[in-house]
């Protein structure tokens, strides 16, 4: 479990009916150290203890759990007010299932689709019909108008180009909330980045063109900086990793009852010389250090200076 404030995230298993290419837990997939239906009670009573209100359960993939369900119904039973699930969505796609998880006390699905067609999402996802099976789990999602529907974009070389059509697509599907996150250089796309990230300079090129969906839809960008984004997405759209996470405000706990404190930084951030003339330093971590190994900091530089965030640069 992890905790931030009133929320927690449960990691519910690391089995997964899918096999995406840049998987942040790629490499513990069928653990034999999943939790038990017990264990996982256990953690939700935790949670409360610590005056959670707030669960969500992630992976792997929750939804292959039989005992999903029971999961979500003994979450509701003690108290949290808001229950939701991070998934492909490719379960939910049987509309039954999706209706018995909902009335278990679900309170939002977070999907995720990287693309707006399957050819692309089926090279990340590494799963055939990855893409038909998620839109019909979206489609049965929000048919059910107290349900919040969430859908998470990962950006990638891949897929940085179609952000545009991706997010007309979740429109037109009736979807109002986007994270489009960028790519973590964790799990099975720390040893690919090169292969899979894009430089912000490009990438800045893509999100200018998602800025009209804004009046349209709640857009968050996760794990970017203010300064390699358009200027039309106001702070409050742009969870960089120090505003999602300050040092040591992540809360693990184990199996065996213990809760350790924890930082989410452990080198994998690095700022750069500009950093500390930037009007946003104060709730910014900086960049990925895997980033700047590749690409150096001069696209960075002439964002910064493009955006206006550094005081005195000309």
């Amino acid at each position: 479990m992890i905790s931030r404030n009133n929320h927690i995230v449960i990691t519910a298993g690391y089995d997964c009916n899918s096999s995406c290419q840049m998987c942040v837990v790629g490499s513990k997939f069928h653990s034999t150290n999943n939790s038990t239906t017990e264990e996982i009670f256990n953690i939700l009573k935790k949670g409360r203890e610590i005056n959670s209100t707030s669960v969500e359960f992630s992976g792997g993939e929750p939804t292959v759990r039989k005992d999903l369900p029971l999961l979500i119904l003994k979450a509701k039973k003690l108290g949290y007010t808001k229950i939701g699930i991070s998934t492909n969505g490719m379960l939910i796609s049987d509309n039954s299932f999706c209706n018995k998880l909902i009335c278990a006390g679900l309170t939002y699905i977070s999907f995720s689709l990287h693309s707006p067609n399957n050819k692309i999402n089926e090279i990340i996802t590494g799963t055939p019909n990855s893409f038909d099976r998620t839109i019909s789990g979206i489609k049965n999602a929000v048919n059910y108008p107290n349900l919040e529907v969430i859908v998470v974009t990962a950006v990638q070389k891949s897929n940085y180009k179609h952000l545009y059509q991706l997010g007309k697509l979740l429109y037109s599907l009736g979807v109002r909330y986007w994270n489009v996150c960028d790519l973590v250089p964790e799990g099975l796309a720390k040893d690919k980045y090169f292969s899979f990230s894009v430089n912000r300079l490009d990438l800045f090129d893509s999100l200018k063109k998602i800025v009209p969906l804004l009046s349209k839809m709640g857009i968050l960008l996760f794990n970017f900086t203010q300064c390699s984004v358009p200027k039309e997405f106001p702070i409050n759209s742009v969870m960089t990793m120090s505003r999602k996470c300050e040092e040591t405000n992540f809360v693990s706990f184990n199996k065996n009852g213990e809760f350790i404190k924890s930082s989410m930084n452990n080198g994998v951030l690095s700022k750069i010389s500009i950093c500390n003339k930037c009007k946003h330093t104060k709730r910014c971590a900086g960049f990925w250090s895997s980033y700047l190994k590749l690409y150096g900091e001069e696209d960075i530089i002439k964002l910064a200076k493009r955006n206006s965030c550094i005081n005195g640069l000309k």
